[in-house]
């Protein structure tokens, strides 16, 4: 096809040549070029939409009628296939990019150590990272990366987390302290124990979750592929008569594309930006949450630390640094316990001996009252309520059955909790808060942030059939034409720590910044506007292509050559791809609103828990 514009291409492929009649020298030297190019490509394992191409080409070579030898035609499809693969293929790389950024360059080799008996360092080696085992002593120097999670043993330096958290700043690291494989120790030298390894580090079991989240199909994926079960013999039935190249353009691989592609860009997108979310199927609920429940203590407000209960933790760290000084100089002399019990989220209680034995009760007001029988005076009474009214939490102390004293304890809301709740409002989702304090400290914190429902008093467990019952009403929404019908979807969001019966972690935000739950709507939403988009339009690229292959517009002047619709199928399958890689470079972290507010704010995130949040529908109710 091409020889022929050169001069020396029209001596060598001078159409009047021929061996024997009929069998032409330039049929020949086509037939030489393309066999080649045929049989490779059917060495090739593609995708099953790419097996019409093949049968298609093979009709083309099957003619023996001289003005009908099409050779040129099958090479030059076998091309624009072969292209636009590698241009698929080259497109899904870069999607992936987000996973080759979380493993770059993990390390090689690590320094074994071993201790003696005092804890010192006897003698140390360089040994390959494969061989390091669990409960290892490695030591970690300045700028080194560091190779599994484990626990500092001796040494201080700060560690760039940024590849985990996301947040700027090194965090400073001490004996006792956690550190995560795969940062990047910055100033000090440590020492540390290997305490997960390999596939079980945190970053390992990211990585697993994105590349589950991009494996797993969407919903919405079954319907690309019930509509390509019903095109692809429709197709072939009409190829009896409008031939191969129907077969070529109407080639279902835009369809197949749809999907997968978005859902790979966004995962790894959202990975970027510290949300992980863990399959299709929550990508694409994440787009519908009709309402979204907070925890109090820990997501709107900050925690000091982590517990069995917060507010215990508080209340501890508080006491430690008052009685340091004396518990240092007077440790042989403290009380021993006994009979200890406890009640999670409601209180505890023991027997402590010091020259005689005390029963000690600790807890909220129904764990005295309710559980001990320990009743409160009016004035206490009274200075309880006001606490409440100031939006405090108490802790009540009784010594042998009497009311000594009471902790006061306040929440600090996050800065960035009001700005997020209003911007969850202004996109249409609905906010509750859940928590086991009192009804009026609950009411307090949620008035200060903007939210109107409250659940007050529930316990952990409790707040399971809180999500059920919310699960349960049906709203309407608006449609493409009405308004439907249908269950509420519900985003339960906490800390993980207490509210884990009503918490399966779908999407799970690296960093404690709730400004992370806005940036996971509006991912899921992006995301799915963009599978809809790439639906769209390859829907119309086969509506549009098939009629003019099979002819219908050929008495208005308009066809499709075969080559033509090898093209266009290939145009089809890489711009798919294409548009979902737009993701990348258009989508933006959503802006945050306040109240007839349209300006951007800047949130400072803080280094506490990670959050995690869960997606549910009224089907999902079995599996909180």
């Amino acid at each position: 096809m091409i020889l022929p514009e050169f001069k020396w291409g029209k001596n060598l492929t001078n159409t009047s040549r021929y061996i024997v009649p009929g069998l032409y020298v330039f049929d020949i030297l086509q037939w030489a070029l393309a066999s080649p190019v045929q049989f490779c490509f059917l060495e090739n394992d593609f995708a099953y939409a790419f097996y019409l191409i093949s049968m298609a080409r093979s009709v083309s070579l099957a003619s023996d009628v001289r003005s009908s030898v099409f050779f040129d035609t099958s090479t030059t499809l076998v091309s624009f296939i072969m292209l636009g693969r590698y241009m698929e293929n080259m497109a899904k790389g870069q999607s992936s990019s987000a996973l080759s950024k979380l493993m770059y360059l993990t390390p090689s080799t690590a320094t074994l150590i071993h201790l003696d008996a005092n804890k010192n360092i006897r003698s140390e080696k360089s040994i390959p990272s494969e061989l390091v085992q669990l409960n290892d002593y490695l030591k970690v120097l300045p700028g080194d990366k560091i190779l599994t999670d484990g626990q500092v043993i001796s040494g201080k330096s700060s560690v760039d987390e940024s590849i985990i958290t996301g947040e700027v700043d090194a965090v400073n690291k001490a004996k006792n302290d956690i550190v995560i494989g795969d940062t990047v120790n910055r100033l000090g030298t440590f020492v540390m124990r290997a305490a997960r390894i390999g596939s079980d580090t945190a970053l390992s079991q990211i990585v697993k979750l994105v590349e589950d989240a991009q494996v797993n199909k969407a919903p919405i994926q079954g319907f690309t592929d019930h509509v390509t079960g019903v095109f692809v013999p429709i197709i072939f039935g009409a190829r009896c008569f409008y031939f191969d190249h129907l077969v070529l353009v109407a080639c279902p691989c835009a369809l197949d594309l749809v999907t997968p592609t978005a859902a790979v860009v966004g995962t790894g997108l959202a990975a970027e930006h510290g949300v992980i979310f863990k399959s299709g199927a929550v990508l694409e609920t994440g787009q519908k949450v009709d309402k979204a429940v907070f925890d109090k203590i820990g997501t709107l407000t900050i925690a000091e630390s982590y517990s069995e209960h917060l507010l215990g933790c508080a209340i501890v760290s508080k006491a430690k640094s008052i009685t340091k000084a004396a518990l240092d100089m007077a440790l042989d002399h403290l009380g021993t316990l006994s009979n200890f019990n406890y009640e999670t989220g409601i209180g505890i209680e023991c027997d402590v001996l010091q020259e005689k034995r005390y029963r000690v009760v600790i807890g909220n007001q129904k764990w005295l009252e309710e559980y001990h029988g320990i009743d409160l005076l009016d004035e206490q009474l009274s200075t309880i309520d006001m606490e409440f009214r100031q939006g405090h939490t108490y802790v009540l102390v009784s010594l042998d059955g009497v009311v000594t004293g009471y902790i006061s304890i306040s929440d600090m809301i996050k800065p960035e909790a009001k700005l997020v709740i209003d911007t969850l409002h202004m996109i249409g989702i609905d906010i509750a808060m859940v928590t086991d304090d009192n009804a009026l400290t609950a009411k307090c914190i949620a008035a200060k942030i903007g939210i109107t429902e409250v659940h007050a008093g529930v316990s952990p467990n409790g707040k399971t059939q809180i999500v059920r019952n919310m699960q349960a009403k049906t709203i309407s929404k608006a449609g493409s034409f009405s308004y439907l019908m249908h269950p509420t979807v519900v985003a339960m969001v906490g800390d993980g720590i207490n509210d884990s019966p009503a918490l399966v972690a779908d999407v799970v935000l690296m960093r404690n910044d709730l400004c992370d739950v806005v940036t996971a709507f509006s991912l899921s939403k992006c995301i799915f506007r963009r599978i809809k988009l790439n639906l769209l339009w390859a829907c119309v690229y086969n509506f549009v292509g098939t009629p003019l292959a099979m002819g219908i517009f050929l008495p208005f002047g308009y066809h499709l050559y075969p080559m033509m619709a090898g093209m266009a199928m290939t145009a089809s399958s890489t711009s798919v791809v294409v548009s979902s890689l737009m993701l990348r470079r258009f989508w933006r972290k959503s802006k945050m609103y306040q109240e007839d507010e349209v300006t951007y704010t800047s949130i400072l995130s803080y280094k506490v828990s990670r959050s995690v949040f869960r997606l549910t529908r009224r089907s999902d109710v079995a599996v909180l």
